[in-house]
């Protein structure tokens, strides 16, 4: 089995990581939302294929404001404009980190688990052998497969 990650992580920089996304919560929190689920899809969604349109259009509307209808709110209509682009900056950076982290997470979980499935067909093996201890183990390792049949349990190795 390849070793592909081999992650210690000191304290200290665990704890300077979470305080700082505390930070950034805390920064933000004055101009986030939380929509719910039926806000999320009843709502008018842009995407990056929209975007040269919203910026084309919002500069036609500055440049001939005699043809806004008078409902539209040119001044917000800029601010969203705006927010929208700086929000997205954000959200790539924060997508990209996101990304990386779920993905060291996910090897370093696969790695653990099969670690962990090889000590425990091990201990499954030494059972069998009468090995003092082994039974106990394996009887309580066992039941993170109790939920599963038989059949589909990891095979001893």
């Amino acid at each position: 089995m390849e070793n592909k990650i081999s992650l210690s992580i000191p304290d200290a920089v665990q704890k300077q990581v979470l305080l700082k996304i505390t930070e950034l919560k805390g920064l933000l929190a004055p101009y986030l939302i939380a929509l719910t689920p039926q806000q999320r899809g009843a709502i008018l969604k842009m995407g990056d294929r929209s975007q040269p349109f919203v910026d084309k259009s919002l500069e036609y509307a500055q440049r001939n404001p005699n043809l806004l209808p008078s409902f539209l709110n040119l001044a917000e209509w800029k601010k969203d404009t705006v927010g929208r682009k700086n929000l997205s900056d954000m959200q790539y950076a924060l997508s990209e980190l996101n990304s990386n982290v779920a993905d060291t997470n996910m090897q370093c979980g696969s790695e653990a688990y099969n670690q962990a499935l090889l000590f425990y067909n091990n201990v499954k093996q030494a059972a069998k052998n009468n090995v003092p201890d082994a039974k106990v183990i394996a009887e309580e390792l066992s039941k993170r497969f109790s939920s599963r049949p038989a059949a589909q349990e990891p095979p001893a190795s």
